[in-house]
């Protein structure tokens, strides 16, 4: 992962030849936004036979966003954001030894509300943002006797961001961005998944490079 932001990063810079001035951020903008993300899950059962399982998730996500700028003073640029995405983000990891039976999570969708702060440097913003976080978390259990059962739940939690913000023209920009988020923990009964242990999963994080292109107005 930290070699291919360092890659995105220096091509993302190396883009266009427009000469450096003065930015006014102030406005609305609105975009699209294609990544990566990569992160940790798992949990463990809560009934016999007990067993811990870890599980990596990873895959792509696409959405849009929405914000608005407010140039505080000639450097520094306050905002809010709110973001939506879909994702296939998902692993599978082990809950049940007899018989063999696995959980797939699968972070389907996930949406966002950021406050950012940037620093303008001619057409060039680099920016940190936190806010808080929700994410459509799918549950897929396989090789259990009932048949695959699966449960969908919202999660909530924070995310924090690090990026840079190009503009390509006065109506324009583009951007990337390194972002870390915990969606928060949930745990399953016997109800819940028929046929499976009960089951106590640990906090669902990510780590995403997203690349994004946005109007401004």
């Amino acid at each position: 992962m930290k070699h291919s932001i360092v890659l995105a990063v220096t091509a993302f810079l190396s883009f266009g030849s427009i000469p450096a001035h003065a930015q006014d951020w102030s406005g609305l903008y609105a975009g699209v936004q294609a990544g990566y993300g990569e992160g940790d899950a798992g949990g463990f059962a809560t009934a016999a036979p007990a067993i811990r399982f870890d599980s990596t998730p990873e895959g792509l996500l696409a959405g849009a966003f929405v914000g608005y700028n407010w140039q505080v003073s000639p450097s520094w640029v306050a905002g809010v954001e709110g973001d939506l995405f879909v994702s296939n983000i998902s692993d599978f990891g082990p809950v049940n030894v007899a018989p063999a039976q696995q959980v797939d999570q699968t972070l389907e969708a996930g949406a966002a509300l950021r406050f950012r702060a940037g620093y303008t440097q001619g057409r060039y913003m680099p920016y940190a943002a936190i806010g808080g976080a929700a994410g459509e978390i799918e549950l897929q259990t396989l090789n259990v006797a009932v048949g695959d059962p699966s449960r969908n739940e919202t999660l909530y939690g924070y995310t924090a961001a690090l990026g840079l913000d190009v503009a390509v023209t006065s109506g324009s920009m583009l951007r990337i961005e390194y972002r870390y988020t915990n969606y928060g923990s949930s745990s399953t009964n016997a109800t819940d998944l028929p046929g499976v242990v009960p089951i106590t999963l640990d906090d669902f994080e990510t780590n995403e490079l997203r690349l994004g292109y946005a109007l401004r107005f």
